[in-house]
């Protein structure tokens, strides 16, 4: 019950719906043939990028506000914490730089496949930002 005391019911709303939203996409795209006829869910990409990007800050600031309402009277443990609060605002920072470029090419780009590329990259990005900072 404590994470809830920070996160809020429009917060849980935000990520519930855009994991709605990514599943009703990822349907959608199942009954493509070609990458080409992704062009006819623009609306849906726009949505889906729209609101990944509100969602990833949405997370980081609840988890650097969680970890902040956390400390201690402990040195140590207070270090631990900002360590924490600068690895969740960072890589929430990373999401959101790569969010919002996918928001603005699927934009200005609409006909190619510059979208996608970006896209493409969230898998690895996640995985690097998670492998390369240690935390202990």
């Amino acid at each position: 019950q404590f994470p809830l005391r920070v996160v809020q019911r429009r917060d849980i709303f935000l990520v519930l719906s855009h994991f709605a939203i990514t599943v009703a996409y990822f349907g959608m795209t199942l009954r493509l043939s070609t990458v080409f006829a992704l062009a006819s869910l623009f609306s849906t990409e726009i949505s889906v990028n729209a609101l990944g990007f509100v969602t990833d800050g949405v997370i980081a600031a609840s988890l650097a506000t969680l970890l902040y309402r956390a400390r201690s009277p402990f040195r140590q443990t207070n270090s631990a914490i900002r360590v924490l609060i600068l690895y969740f605002v960072s890589t929430g920072f990373v999401m959101d730089v790569c969010s919002l470029s996918a928001l603005i090419t699927t934009v200005v780009y609409r006909d190619s496949l510059i979208p996608l590329m970006i896209l493409l990259m969230y898998p690895k990005r996640t995985s690097v930002s998670f492998g390369r900072n240690k935390l202990g």
